[in-house]
């Protein structure tokens, strides 16, 4: 399959919903076609998932807000909102192949663990309770990060792209950190995050600048 160019992604975000929908259906997902079945547009201003407001591009802001990654078991649903359409094309491919691809791929493996997650994350929400659902987005996110992160040269992000993600994953690494201690090797275990060992997880953590470490890794 042909992959879609930057000059249809110039197309899409100049075009109406139609225009959008066609372009997300020509889009190649490579690996992560296994693990999803349809990718929509959703002309809505926001994603359900949006509580406030953010600026970052990770599972609770941008990625949320633009993209809607929806559990479901056996191939998964991702739902595309307008503003995913202001960022750049190398950028947009690589979240929505990479990042979301990788959310569908942990909830086809291991559906039951990713359901559970979600669910605590929603009530720890509702509870309040910011340190446990940060800790469990975590759970969810470094993976799909990492992976994104780690092809960030095949897409042609850009230096600073780069570095956002490396930031992201290291902000979800401290609180991983902050509510479970150094304990990491079981988090990562749990997450199954194939991208990072747990030593490497680890040592993140003393890092002074553990992003620019990490983007040394990419």
């Amino acid at each position: 399959m042909v992959q879609v160019t930057e000059s249809d992604y110039k197309t899409a975000q100049a075009g109406d919903a139609k225009v959008r929908q066609d372009f997300l259906d020509a889009i190649d997902l490579e690996e992560a076609g296994d693990f999803v079945k349809k990718v929509y547009y959703d002309p809505s201003p926001f994603s359900p998932h949006e509580r406030g407001s953010f600026t970052a591009m990770s599972s609770d802001t941008l990625i949320f807000k633009f993209f809607n990654f929806s559990l479901s078991l056996g191939r998964s649903r991702i739902s595309v909102y307008p503003k995913s359409f202001d960022i750049r094309y190398p950028s947009f491919m690589c979240t929505l192949i990479k990042h979301e691809g990788q959310h569908a791929r942990q909830s086809m493996y291991h559906p039951y663990s990713y359901a559970q997650i979600s669910i605590l994350i929603e009530k720890a929400k509702n509870n309040n309770d910011s340190s446990f659902s940060k800790y469990l987005e975590s759970l969810l996110e470094i993976p799909a990060l990492t992976n994104e992160l780690m092809s960030s040269n095949k897409f042609g992000l850009s230096h600073e792209e780069k570095y956002n993600s490396a930031q992201r994953v290291c902000i979800h690494l401290g609180d991983l950190h902050s509510y479970s201690g150094r304990n990491l090797k079981k988090d990562f275990r749990r997450i199954r995050c194939d991208t990072l060992g747990d030593d490497f997880a680890e040592r993140l953590i003393f890092e002074k600048d553990p992003a620019i470490f990490l983007l040394g890794k990419s």
